[in-house]
C-alpha cells in the first residue's frame, strides 16, 4: 500500500474507532451521578489537595472511609489539577461524606464508598471529560502498538476489540489514573515492539526511557516493564550491541524514577507503595482461589462499580469463546512454529502482571486482577496475534469483522442491562393522590409490593415511586421494614439510600418522579400470618425521621414515627400453595392512625 493510502487508511479507521468509542463513552461518564467509578472521591481528593496549593501531596496517616490514593504517583492528578483550575469551584470546603451502605444491595449498587456533594459537580465532571478524552490516545497508540505484529486491517479491528471492552471504557471515563497510564501503558508496548522487532536506535531509546518514566510517575506498575526492557538488553547484548553504549541510557532512567522511589522509602517504608494500600491481613492462596478467580473473568471484561456489578452470564459464555479461540490459535501457531518471536517479549511482561496482580490480591488488596485487564496490553497482543492466526486468510477479516460485532453486541448489553439499569433512575408516573408528604417538599406517590404471599426465607420487592417539590439538602436515607403487626417489632429491612446509593436525594431533580427499587429477605423462621411494610426516610447521621403526613394533613405514627404504611404481605404456610395464605386471608391488623 503507497504511504500515502496507508496514512488515510490509519487515519480515518482510527478515527472511526475513536468516534464509537466517544459515543459509548458517554454512557459511561456521564449517566453515573456518584463517584461510583473505583476509588473516584479518593483521586479527586487528590486533586482537590493540589488545586489548594499543595504540590504533591502526601498520605494520611489516619484511615479514610473513602481510602487514599495520595501514595500515587503524581503525574495523573499534576494534568488533571492544570485543567481543573478553569473551572468555576474554589472554597469546596467539606465535599464529601462516608457512604455508611458501602456494598449494601450489592450486586445493585451501593459501590461508591463515599458521596460527593452537588460543589465539585464542575469539578467531578471535569474530570471525567478529561479521562474521557485520554481514551482516543489509548486508541491510537494500541493501533501503533499491534501494527508492530499484524497487518493494517487486522491491527485496526484489534485495536477496536481492546479499546471498547468495557471494563477498559469505564475505567477510562473516570477520575484515576489509570486513565492515563492506559494510553501510555499501549505507548511503552509499542516502542518496546518496535526495539524488539527493528533494532535499537538512539531515537527509539530516548522514547521508550521517556515513556517508562511517564508510566512510572503515573502509576507503579510501568515498572513492570522493565522486564521485557530487561529481555531486549540482553538479547541485544547478546547480538553484539555493547554494554557501554547502553548504560547511559539506563544511567538516566533509573536517575529520573529514583526520586520517586526514595520517596516512597521515607514516607511509607516501601518504594512501591503497595504496603500503604493494605487494608486487610493476607489471605491463604486457598481463600483467594475460592473467592476472587471465579471473578477474574468478569473483571477482564466489564466489572462496573466497584468490581460486584456484572453483566448478565451469557455475555461470558461468549467472551470465553472468544478467548478461548485467540489462545488455541496461539497453540496451533507454536505447533506449526510459526509465533513471531516478539510474543515471547510480551510473554515476558504479561505473566509478570499476572504473578504481581495474584500475589497483590494475596497479600494486600481486593480486586487486583482487574488490572490484567485495563494494564494487560501485552496479553492482548497475544490473544491477537493467536486469534488472528486460527482463521484462514481467506475469510480471516471476515471473521475478525463479526468478532467486533459480536464484541459492540457485548458492549451494548453492558451499557444497556447493567450500567443503565444501575446507576440511572427509571422514570415514574405522578400519583393524583400521592401516598404521603414528608416535611413538605417530597412525595411518596405510590408503592408497589410483590408477591404479595410469599413464604419465610423468599425475598419481596418494594417499588417506591419519590418526586422531590424542591431541591433535598443532604442525603436522606430510606428505610423499607417489615412489622410483626402484634407486636409490633421489625423482623425484616432495608435501609439505604435511594437507588441504592447511586440517586442520592441531594442529586434529586425537582418535579421528576422515579421509581426507587428495594430488596428484603424474609427470615426463614417466620411464623407470624402476615406482615405491615412501611417505609420513609431519615438521617444517617442523626437517625431523625423526615415529618410524614397523609394528603389530609395527619400524621403517620404506625409502625414507629413518620413510618408510612405501604402494604401488607401474607405468609404461606403450604409450600404447594405458593399463591395462598391457607386460612389466613384477611386484613393484617392494623397499628397506623
Amino acid at each position: 500500500m503507497p504511504s500515502n493510502r496507508r496514512f488515510w487508511h490509519t487515519f480515518l479507521g482510527c478515527s472511526a474507532i475513536s468516534v464509537v468509542y466517544l459515543i459509548l463513552g458517554w454512557f459511561h461518564w456521564r449517566l453515573v451521578l456518584v463517584p461510583a467509578k473505583p476509588d473516584e472521591v479518593a483521586h479527586l481528593e487528590y486533586i482537590v489537595d493540589i488545586l489548594d496549593g499543595r504540590f504533591w501531596p502526601v498520605m494520611k496517616k489516619e484511615i479514610s472511609p473513602c481510602l487514599d490514593e495520595r501514595n500515587q504517583p503524581p503525574l495523573y492528578y499534576w494534568v488533571s489539577a492544570a485543567v481543573m483550575q478553569f473551572t468555576p469551584t474554589r472554597d469546596l470546603g467539606k465535599w464529601y461524606t462516608a457512604n455508611p451502605f458501602f456494598m449494601v444491595g450489592a450486586p445493585r449498587g451501593n459501590g461508591a464508598a463515599c458521596l460527593h456533594f452537588p460543589q465539585v459537580n464542575s469539578l467531578l465532571m471535569t474530570g471525567r471529560i478529561l479521562s474521557w478524552l485520554l481514551g482516543t490516545l489509548t486508541i491510537w497508540g494500541t493501533y501503533r502498538a499491534m501494527r508492530v505484529w499484524l497487518g493494517p486491517s487486522s491491527s485496526m479491528l484489534i485495536t477496536a476489540l481492546v479499546v471498547l471492552t468495557p471494563s477498559i471504557t469505564f475505567v477510562q471515563t473516570g477520575i484515576n489514573n489509570m486513565a492515563l497510564f492506559i494510553p501510555i501503558n499501549v505507548m511503552i508496548f509499542g516502542e518496546l515492539s518496535r526495539i524488539w522487532k527493528f533494532g535499537m536506535t538512539r531515537k527509539r531509546m530516548l522514547r521508550g526511557i521517556i515513556l517508562l518514566i511517564l508510566g512510572t510517575y503515573t502509576r507503579m506498575e510501568a515498572l513492570l516493564w522493565w522486564i521485557p526492557a530487561g529481555v531486549i538488553l540482553f538479547r541485544a547484548i547478546r547480538r553484539g550491541v555493547s554494554i557501554r553504549s547502553v548504560t547511559p541510557y539506563a544511567a538516566a532512567l533509573a536517575s529520573a524514577i529514583s526520586p520517586l522511589l526514595l520517596r516512597n522509602m521515607l514516607l511509607y517504608g516501601d518504594p512501591f507503595v503497595h504496603s500503604a494500600h493494605s487494608s486487610r491481613s493476607p489471605v491463604p492462596l486457598s481463600h483467594w482461589i475460592q473467592a476472587e478467580l471465579p471473578m477474574l473473568l468478569r473483571m477482564l471484561f466489564v466489572s462496573l462499580g466497584q468490581g460486584f456489578i456484572s453483566a448478565p452470564d451469557y455475555v461470558y459464555v461468549l467472551i470465553a469463546i472468544v478467548l478461548l479461540t485467540g489462545v488455541s490459535g496461539v497453540v496451533l501457531r507454536a505447533l506449526r512454529r510459526d509465533l513471531p518471536s516478539g510474543v515471547w517479549l510480551m510473554l515476558s511482561h504479561f505473566s509478570v502482571l499476572v504473578l504481581a496482580s495474584v500475589l497483590l490480591s494475596l497479600r494486600y488488596f481486593v480486586g487486583a486482577p482487574r488490572y490484567i485487564g485495563a494494564a494487560g496490553i501485552s496479553g492482548a497482543a497475544v490473544w491477537a496475534i493467536g486469534y488472528e492466526g486460527v482463521w484462514p486468510r481467506s475469510i480471516r477479516r471476515y471473521a475478525l469483522a463479526a468478532t467486533l460485532v459480536v464484541w459492540y453486541f457485548l458492549h451494548t448489553i453492558a451499557i444497556t442491562q447493567v450500567l443503565i439499569p444501575v446507576y440511572t433512575p427509571r422514570p415514574a408516573a405522578r400519583s393524583d393522590h400521592p401516598v404521603a408528604i414528608l416535611d413538605g417538599k417530597i412525595l411518596l406517590h405510590r408503592a408497589w409490593i410483590q408477591p404479595v404471599y410469599a413464604k419465610p426465607g423468599e425475598t419481596i420487592v418494594v417499588r417506591l415511586v419519590w418526586e422531590a417539590l424542591e431541591p433535598v439538602p443532604g442525603n436522606l436515607a430510606v428505610f423499607v421494614h417489615a412489622l410483626d403487626p402484634e407486636a409490633p417489632v421489625i423482623v425484616a429491612q432495608e435501609d439505604t439510600y435511594p437507588l441504592y446509593g447511586n440517586y442520592p436525594t441531594m442529586l434529586w431533580v425537582p418535579h421528576q418522579p422515579f421509581e426507587d427499587v428495594h430488596h428484603i429477605r424474609l427470615p426463614g423462621d417466620l411464623t407470624v400470618p402476615c406482615l405491615r411494610l412501611t417505609a420513609g426516610l431519615y438521617y444517617y447521621e442523626t437517625m431523625e425521621r423526615l415529618p410524614a403526613f397523609s394528603p389530609n394533613g395527619k400524621r403517620f405514627h404506625g409502625g414507629g414515627s413518620d413510618a408510612i404504611p405501604i402494604g401488607q404481605v401474607f405468609l404461606v404456610s403450604r409450600p404447594e400453595a405458593p399463591w395462598s395464605s391457607s386460612g389466613t386471608q384477611g386484613v393484617c391488623p392494623s397499628t397506623a392512625p
